[in-house]
């Protein structure tokens, strides 16, 4: 049963009385100054004035039956549609506190007193906190209890939040701490607005309508943008800055990190300098420095490159947040998660670019043929030639640096020999973060009426995500663009050119015995042979077919499945159990959160799911609800996913479990080990019985024959 408390109803009541008295001030007043306009101009207001005159005793006498009216029926519909409001309405003018006292709104979908899973979440602190929605607030009530679930995060803040000026850290983490504290049965949901507070720039509020509905994405990037700002303050400008001059490696500090070394670790990462600009003094012995200060920033690396010559403008490492993966205009059903970073990492073809080599080359063939006829000529030019020869020597010169410089471009290359080529671009992960967020954009063009449309199309997503084909440290980096910018993908392309290769040669090795048996037999025996190798060959289906249909299994049953691991882009259906992989490796990351948008691309809900205490939630502002994995991975409109590595998404509750398992496992083999000795104890005993009782009847025998021999 509800219960609406008295100072609700007070509240409101105050609140629609003085809204009351407003506005019959307004109507008197405006009523006075149209008598008076009246008066004037008899010709402009006298049809309004009228009006009013005439209406003015109904008003009057309705005065009182209107405010009745006002102050029952806003309380009453109120009370029926949404009744959580009227106590944020009390808890917002006369509470300062940053937690209200609403009512049970948690929903679970089984007997909570019987259930295991319940049980065990109790034993772990019980319910998680919610989020209360002050007016379309679910974009931010949803990223930040997806944050909640991040145990990287959750030990940045810890570590920052330790100085006093950092405002808006120590209010965020404070606000992630209240959902992750231990309620048990207790519910209780939270406000955002202490921690907004502290924002530079924090999302826009209409006093009346609430908060603009905005992106889930764009409130994540303002909440790094205020990370940063605070982790700016009490930190050097040398650890927070990336343009800093290449250093010498002889000179890098003796923890300094590489590559993807130490993934987890947050702070400076060296590059090769030599990669970032190859014409650099020294670049094979120094190092540059990038700086990653959040838990969500990794480094990429980018190659824009000739594909005629090979020739590329240095790698381009840069500090991200996350990834922004496209979903393609056309509506597909259902797509998978790495299909969608296969295409990320693809190489975009740009054609028609200007080649600086490719054209420097070209004006070198020139000044070269044009050499060559000049001094074949009998009344040369011996100036002339001396200063083709210079021009030359210069182009050469030039063409032996690992990049063209602009500048010196410009003065070597002829106006009518610039020379357009096709490019590369391709991108890749460098260092990945220790979380990883990934946006699923869903907003694609409609060329039919010209508007920017939703795409809802279903994205499948493991539980766990091995980053190995999409990552490529800088040792790992090819900079010739007309390779590939990844080596290990040069490597699987050999390693499968090989096996082509050899099933090749074997095809030929069987082609040459047939052609070689053909010639030897005759025709009618190669018949028989054949016709009794198709009975060899059917019967052996057969006898599979039986076998497998014995144990159990059927063979559309086994088709089903191989179709199911090609697992079609276009398919209407596909299983979330093909997605359950048990992934180990350095680069393998756990699911933590996923925020699913409900709507059109204007409008819309936001809510998550996040794994916490072992068990997977669903939170829509106030209400949370206990679910299974199979809800999550199959939930539509996915719109933001978060992977943690997996060697730091392990919860101490999950430690926890697995310690209490080991112990339980011993315990089993130490009790089974027993049951065993038991069992060889009672084994031994048995044979002991066994041989005295022939023994016994060995000697009853021996007794018997001598006795028959007296």
């Amino acid at each position: 049963m509800l219960h609406i408390s008295s100072k609700s109803y007070f509240s409101l009541v105050i609140f629609a009385f003085s809204l009351f008295n407003l506005i019959s001030k307004t109507l008197a007043i405006s009523t006075d100054k149209l008598a008076y306009l009246n008066q004037l101009d008899n010709n402009n207001y006298s049809t309004l004035s009228k009006l009013i005159s005439t209406t003015s005793p109904l008003w009057k006498n309705w005065k009182n039956l209107l405010f009745t009216l006002i102050a029952l029926g806003i309380p009453t519909t109120l009370f029926f549609l949404k009744p959580s409001i009227l106590n944020y309405i009390w808890d917002s003018m006369f509470n300062n506190s940053s937690r209200g006292n609403f009512m049970n709104r948690r929903r679970f979908r089984f007997d909570k007193k019987n259930d295991p899973t319940y049980q065990k979440v109790q034993k772990k602190g019980g319910n998680i906190g919610g989020l209360i929605n002050d007016g379309n607030t679910c974009f931010m009530n949803s990223v930040l209890q997806s944050l909640a679930s991040s145990n990287s995060l959750m030990d940045y803040l810890d570590e920052e939040s330790k100085s006093k000026e950092v405002d808006f850290t120590i209010a965020f983490k404070k606000l992630l701490d209240h959902l992750n504290s231990k309620h048990f049965s207790k519910n209780h949901d939270y406000k955002t607005n202490p921690m907004l507070k502290t924002m530079t720039k924090s999302p826009n509020k209409n006093f009346l309508l609430g908060y603009n509905q905005e992106d889930a994405q764009e409130f994540f990037q303002s909440l790094l943008s205020e990370l940063e700002s605070d982790y700016k303050k009490i930190h050097s400008s040398s650890s927070t800055t990336n343009k800093t001059e290449p250093i010498y490696n002889t000179e890098l500090p003796s923890d300094a990190v590489h590559g993807i070394e130490q993934l987890g670790h947050l702070g400076p990462v060296y590059i090769p300098s030599s990669q970032i600009d190859p014409n650099l003094q020294d670049a094979n012995l120094k190092s540059s420095q990038f700086n990653l200060i959040t838990p969500v920033d990794g480094l990429s690396a980018e190659r824009i490159g000739c594909l005629q010559c090979g020739e590329m403008g240095g790698i381009r490492y840069s500090v991200i947040s996350g990834l922004s993966l496209n979903l393609p205009p056309d509506n597909y059903s259902a797509l998978k998660l790495t299909d969608l970073l296969k295409t990320w990492i693809e190489p975009e073809i740009i054609e028609g670019v200007d080649c600086n080599r490719c054209a420097l080359n070209a004006v070198l063939d020139y000044q070269t043929n044009h050499l060559q006829i000049l001094e074949s000529k009998e009344n040369k030019s011996e100036k002339l030639i001396d200063l083709l020869k210079t021009r030359i020597g210069e182009i050469k010169n030039e063409l032996q640096k690992p990049i063209i410089d602009d500048e010196i471009f410009k003065k070597l290359h002829t106006e009518n020999m610039i020379k357009k080529c096709s490019k590369a671009k391709q991108i890749l992960i460098s260092r990945p973060p220790p979380l990883l967020a990934i946006h699923i954009n869903r907003s694609v063009f409609d060329p039919m009426t010209y508007r920017v449309r939703k795409n809802n199309a279903k994205v499948v997503f493991p539980l766990k995500l091995d980053l190995d084909p999409f990552v490529a440290e800088p040792n790992d980096i090819n900079t010739d663009a007309r390779l590939p910018l990844s080596k290990k993908v040069v490597h699987d392309l050999q390693e499968e050119n090989e096996d082509v290769q050899d099933e090749d040669d074997d095809q030929a090795q069987d082609q040459h015995n047939q052609s070689s048996s053909s010639l030897e037999t005759p025709e009618g025996s190669e018949k028989q042979d054949d016709d009794e190798s198709e009975k060899q060959t059917q019967e052996s289906l057969k006898t599979k077919t039986t076998e497998l249909n014995s144990d159990g299994s059927d063979s559309d049953l086994d088709s089903e499945e191989e179709e199911e691991r090609t697992y079609p882009t276009n398919s209407t259906s596909i299983p979330t159990t093909i997605e359950k992989q048990d992934l180990s490796g350095p680069l393998v990351y756990a699911l933590r959160s996923v925020i699913v948008h409900y709507g059109t691309h204007n409008y819309g809900h936001y809510i998550a799911y996040r794994k916490f205490r072992g068990v997977w939630w669903r939170t829509s502002d106030e209400t949370i609800d206990i679910v299974d994995e199979d809800e999550v991975l199959s939930a539509p409109g996915v719109f933001m996913l978060f992977y943690e590595l997996d060697s730091l998404s392990k919860e101490e509750e999950d430690l926890e479990d697995l310690e209490n398992e080991v112990q339980d496992v011993k315990i089993s083999g130490e009790s089974d080990e027993e049951e065993d000795n038991e069992e060889e104890d009672s084994k031994s005993d048995n044979e002991l019985e066994e041989e005295e009782i022939n023994d016994e009847s060995e000697e009853g025998n021996n007794l018997a024959q001598t006795i028959a021999n007296l």
